[in-house]
């Protein structure tokens, strides 16, 4: 099984195309579940994912979502994975639009039974305005963001 493993801190605007975009994916050849673990969140995140269990389940997603009092990234990925059932997983953040291909892709990659780590190629779309254009730029010229494999990938 693959889990996938949403922290969502305030994402209630993009956690539904983080979620559809997951759950339109191709499938992986396994069971696959989205656990998205909504933290600190002052806005309706963890209703807005909850929302979409039936959309989940009727392309074969398991959906679970968490709704932490308490912020902060490390916490929700320790609460996430402590609920994941899946040997393999894969970190999103909710501002993520997977590309079609790259659940089943990441899956081949992380079957062997190795310690291993796979990524995808981050597509930054034009932002909205020009302070979130410009970090863009500068986070696009970072070493990591430059390198074979940015952090954005998944572990086994």
């Amino acid at each position: 099984m693959l889990s996938v493993i949403i922290p969502a801190s305030n994402e209630e605007p993009l956690i539904a195309t983080c979620l559809r975009a997951l759950f339109a994916s191709d499938p992986p050849g396994l069971p696959v579940e989205a656990v998205v673990v909504a933290n600190g969140c002052r806005d309706h995140t963890a209703a807005a994912a909850a929302a979409l269990a039936d959309e989940a389940a009727a392309v074969g997603w398991g959906l679970t979502v968490l709704d932490l009092p308490q912020g902060g990234k490390p916490g929700a990925l320790n609460a996430g994975d402590a609920a994941a059932h899946g040997r393999l997983r894969a970190y999103l953040d909710a501002d993520v639009v997977v590309s079609p291909g790259l659940i089943a892709a990441l899956v081949q990659a992380l079957l062997p039974d190795a310690p291993l780590y796979a990524s995808g190629t981050p597509v930054i779309p034009r932002a909205a305005s020009a302070v979130t254009r410009a970090y863009a730029r500068f986070w696009q010229r970072l070493p990591f963001a430059q390198s074979a494999a940015p952090v954005t990938g998944c572990s086994r």
